[in-house]
């Protein structure tokens, strides 16, 4: 896809199995209210929108998760309807029909217009700069364990929205589509973890550096005085050694939902917390610098793992808990996310450090 400033270019092709020359396309574009956009004859080619409208994350626009409605069919009639029959007809009411021998056969595809590139120091969406926020992610929970649930996820993209993130990543396993339209359409941004990550000595070739880092966790365990030191040196030494944007890709501490300490000690909640504030002085150090472009928090929920003794029960490196209750680090995070995004948390949050 190529756009400018009034059009853009998208690029499609309709696959036919089993190839039939007989077979005709037919591609129909909708607004998201299901207004007429365009109609393209063919199973590929071109077409141009113009004035388009993009697709942007939450905090970046007014509108996030602008999405059209493409429907593709085949030997459909090449007689144009008119506005008012989309309108109310809608993309769910009435398809266009595509027949064959009697058959019908139509598929819808909803999908964004948006460009995404990197330079040295930045992440452009649409040419504006982006700053990624938000966590790793399972299709985890307790009941039904690891998989789809459409309940689930309705309760997930409420709280994201609630903590204020535009973005999350997945893990080791092909996600739900279900999941991922959703994350469409309400403008949340993904990370889609994919068999590349396995290939990690072509790292080097990539666009954007993602990085790991467990600070006062997994390396100088309870040591929270070390976290800035620690992150602000190693980011610098790996921009400065491979000149691209990079951002953290997980950071954290497990936390046991109810266990306190004074001073804080690792697994309590108040240590998760106070992990967090550390880490975010050093991210706003390293975004002071110009390349420092994304923070994702491993994890979103806490998740189930095998019997280990070095688990509690599972990983309790989530800032809510398996069922979706939060923990203190959930509303530290909530503060600095509104915050990140130039918005403003109505209610009182005693989570929230001043400015």
């Amino acid at each position: 896809m190529k756009f400018g400033t009034a059009l853009a270019s998208v690029k499609y092709d309709i696959d036919v199995l089993p190839p039939d020359p007989k077979v005709n396309c037919r591609l129909t574009l909708l607004d998201d209210q299901g207004w007429l956009v365009l109609v393209r004859q063919g199973c590929s080619g071109t077409f141009g929108v113009t004035n388009p409208k993009l697709w942007w994350p939450q905090g970046m626009h007014r509108v996030p998760g602008y999405q059209y409605m493409a429907k593709a069919g085949r030997n459909c009639s090449t007689r144009l309807r008119s506005k008012k029959y989309y309108s109310s007809a809608k993309y769910l009411g009435k398809p266009v029909e595509a027949t064959l021998d009697g058959v019908t056969d139509v598929y819808y595809q909803k999908f964004g217009l948006r460009t995404v590139r990197a330079t040295e120091t930045q992440l452009l969406l649409n040419e504006r700069p982006l700053y990624l926020t938000g966590f790793g992610m399972h299709e985890d929970a307790d009941i039904r364990g690891r998989g789809l649930d459409l309940a689930l996820v309705v309760k997930d993209f409420n709280l994201i929205r609630w903590i204020g993130a535009n973005s999350f990543r997945t893990s080791h396993y092909p996600y739900s589509e279900e999941l991922m339209d959703q994350a469409d359409a309400q403008g949340i941004a993904v990370i889609d973890e994919s068999p590349a990550v396995a290939q990690g000595y072509k790292g080097q070739y990539m666009d954007v550096i993602m990085h790991n880092k467990y600070a006062a966790w997994y390396t100088d365990p309870g040591s929270l005085q070390v976290i800035e030191r620690q992150t602000i040196s190693e980011y610098e030494a790996m921009h400065g050694h491979y000149r691209k944007p990079i951002m953290i890709s997980e950071y954290g501490a497990d936390a046991v939902a109810g266990l306190h300490a004074d001073p804080a000690f690792v697994f309590t909640e108040d240590f998760q917390a106070q992990l967090l504030f550390h880490h975010h002085k050093a991210f706003d150090q390293l975004r002071s610098k110009g390349y420092f472009v994304g923070e994702h928090v491993w994890n979103f929920a806490d998740f189930m793992t095998d019997q280990d003794p070095r688990r509690a029960f599972g990983n309790r490196k989530g800032i809510f808990t398996r069922n979706r209750q939060p923990k203190a680090a959930a509303k530290v995070l909530r503060c600095r996310y509104h915050k990140l995004s130039g918005r403003t948390i109505g209610d009182f949050d005693a989570y929230c450090p001043p400015s």
